[in-house]
């Protein structure tokens, strides 16, 4: 995360840690008043959800952008869980796999394709927001991809000799034409079934370029 997303992170806590089930509860609620409302939702909104204050948020995160950004890492460490928890017992395919799984559960839902749009809606009004968006999100996905490649690469498990274009190829290919149908399209539905051979394609399609 790089310098513009260390501005919205939450404000260091003085006496008594705060309690872990509480900031659970405040992501949560904020990832869904986020998503109904986009950036339009408020910390009122929010705290009613958490059944916490209004206060508890400012204390904890400082205000609607850190609490924002908060959302967006705190979905970005769920999303690469199979990389960071990744050992000699897992192999490539498995661990690309279900990562390619929790990415389209990430990007292709309804509620999500609406909360992305409504990113960009804003865009040109809070645009550090926007690239704050970015960098705890898409790019920290990346990144950490990157590093899963480099490290099954020094295994011999894998042959990658650009781990960060890798990397953007690999989730460009999940994405596809079919995220940008969902984007431009209110009536595209897209099958389960339909994700889960094109999350196997691009596995298979990636680890015959890539792997060993």
């Amino acid at each position: 995360m790089d310098a513009l997303v260390s501005e919205f992170r939450p404000r260091p806590q003085r006496g008594r840690p705060p309690d872990p089930k509480k900031r659970e509860a405040i992501l949560e609620a904020a990832r869904r008043q986020f998503l109904a409302q986009g950036y339009d939702a408020s910390l009122e909104a929010v705290a009613a959800d958490a059944q916490v204050s209004r206060q508890t948020i400012y204390n904890l995160y400082g205000g609607k952008d850190e609490l924002f950004v908060a959302v967006l890492a705190n979905r970005a460490e769920q999303l690469t869980a199979p990389l960071a928890t990744a050992s000699d017992a897992v192999g490539p395919r498995a661990v690309l796999t279900e990562l390619a799984r929790r990415f389209g559960d990430a990007i292709l839902s309804p509620e999500s394709v609406q909360f992305q749009r409504a990113v960009i809606a804003c865009a040109q009004r809070f645009p550090k927001l926007a690239k704050s968006f970015y960098e705890a999100g898409p790019a920290k996905t990346l990144t950490r991809l990157a590093n899963y490649l480099e490290a099954e690469t020094r295994r011999g498990r894998m042959a990658v000799t650009d781990p960060a274009l890798a990397a953007e190829q690999f989730m460009g290919m999940l994405k596809g034409n079919m995220h940008t149908r969902l984007m431009f399209c209110e009536d595209v539905k897209i099958a389960p079934e339909e994700v889960e051979r094109r999350i196997a394609y691009c596995v298979e399609s990636f680890l015959k370029a890539h792997g060993r």
